[in-house]
């Protein structure tokens, strides 16, 4: 939890010039690199985290060896089908775990177009409560961790029963979770 060491800042969008840390950087096991991307909105409309043109991308470089695919995709598997779910996501609001839940299941998982869409309850929920609300979003946005793949291809009924008992345990640890 606590900061090692600050490997890099900059307020430049374009350009951006990679820092070469040497010696390089070793980091043991459950140690972990923590970034994040301040955005100063001045259009008449929200603007969400994305990896759209008309979204904000937040993005963090580095080399490191051996190769791992799952932990350079932020994977839940080896190829691009889990990408980018694996990660425990930071939201930087003021929003409980009961308001986070709320947010998440009247969401559409994965939409990219309004303020309370999925990724705007990522981003408002607070970060102490970043486990648990990573753990439900990852549940929801995946149809209960693949779980639920033969039932969503029923129809919309039984995709959202079994979506809603798979992930049910991880909604409840995130209801359960406090800002304080």
């Amino acid at each position: 939890g606590a900061v090692i060491e600050e490997l890099s800042q900059g307020t430049e969008w374009a350009d951006v010039r990679l820092k070469e840390l040497s010696p390089p950087k070793l980091l043991k096991a459950g140690q972990a690199i923590d970034y994040r991307c301040k955005y100063d909105n001045k259009e008449d409309r929200v603007v969400t985290q994305g990896r759209s043109t008309a979204d904000e991308m937040c993005l963090f470089g580095g080399l490191y060896y051996p190769r791992n695919r799952r932990l350079e995709l932020c994977s839940l598997n080896e190829n691009y089908s889990g990408a980018y779910l694996s990660a425990q996501w930071i939201g930087n609001g003021d929003k409980t775990g009961v308001e986070t839940v709320g947010c998440l299941t009247a969401a559409k998982p994965m939409a990219m177009d309004k303020g309370d869409s999925f990724y705007g309850c990522v981003v408002n929920s607070c970060a102490k409560i970043s486990k648990q609300m990573s753990n439900a979003a990852r549940c929801l946005a995946t149809r209960g961790l693949g779980m639920c793949t033969d039932h969503c291809a029923m129809g919309a009924a039984e995709c959202q029963k079994c979506v809603g008992a798979t992930c049910t345990p991880m909604l409840m640890e995130l209801g359960a979770a406090k800002c304080e």
